[in-house]
């Protein structure tokens, strides 16, 4: 057991190395793209996914992920399963159809979706703050967006759209309006926002992450990205009841 402890930390520091060359500190990367499907099958591999899957029971309907460190870089819903049947109302695994070749993928097997939290301690304050509160109904609250600063998100736009139906009032930032000034200029819709939703280009520094960026319309100009903290700073979350 520790030998195959000892081997799967080696490959996941081995990934991580890879990560640190390979993933994008620009705003694409053709590479990157072409051998991303080839990085979630090796990922999912070194994950041990469909060991983890098969122990998960039957009735569930719903995947809350919480990622390790670089692991929250990845579409982690989109790790291909082995000999899985997905869709079909089961959650993959080594059994049933046998064979080494994706025949799922994680989100497949989830009919409620696989979601995100940056920690297991903010899972519960989000769980606790939604079960002790009067929630308002989306459209009747306000949505702030960002919406393909870079127009070469192909799907971004669709995105964006279909969410802000949900909402009123909504402001969106479009396209090339979705400036670092217009941004500043825009700081009381977005303090005043009960939702953010960014569809845009991040970057990721490895050396100091809390610099990390989201690119905006002008980001070829000096300090025009956005820092996350400045999200935070006008918009902080709520403070959870006593």
């Amino acid at each position: 057991m520790s030998h195959l402890h000892r081997n799967r930390n080696r490959r996941i520091r081995n990934l991580e190395k890879q990560l640190s060359r390979r993933i994008p500190r620009q705003k694409t990367n053709k590479i990157w793209q072409l051998t991303l499907s080839q990085k979630l099958e090796q990922l999912s591999q070194i994950l041990r996914l469909n060991e983890i899957i098969a122990k998960i029971p039957q009735t569930c309907n719903q995947l809350i992920l919480v990622p390790h460190r670089y692991l929250h870089l990845f579409p982690l819903h989109a790790l291909p399963l082995e000999g899985g049947h997905g869709g079909e109302g089961g959650h993959g695994g080594t059994g049933g159809h046998g064979g080494t070749a994706p025949t799922g993928y994680l989100l497949d097997g989830f009919p409620k979706g696989v979601k995100y939290s940056p920690s297991l301690q903010l899972l519960e304050l989000v769980n606790n703050r939604i079960t002790t509160r009067k929630i308002t109904p989306p459209n009747q609250q306000q949505l702030f967006a960002l919406q393909n600063p870079t127009e070469d998100l192909f799907n971004a736009d669709m995105e964006v759209e279909t969410i802000k139906t949900r909402f009123n009032p909504h402001q969106i930032l479009l396209k090339k309006q979705a400036t670092k000034i217009a941004f500043n200029q825009n700081r009381e819709n977005l303090s005043n926002a009960s939702y953010l939703h960014f569809s845009c280009h991040g970057v990721f520094d490895f050396d100091y992450p809390l610099q990390s960026s989201l690119v905006l319309a002008d980001s070829l100009e000096p300090r025009a990205e956005i820092n996350p903290s400045e999200v935070l700073e006008i918009n902080p979350p709520p403070t959870p009841p006593c």
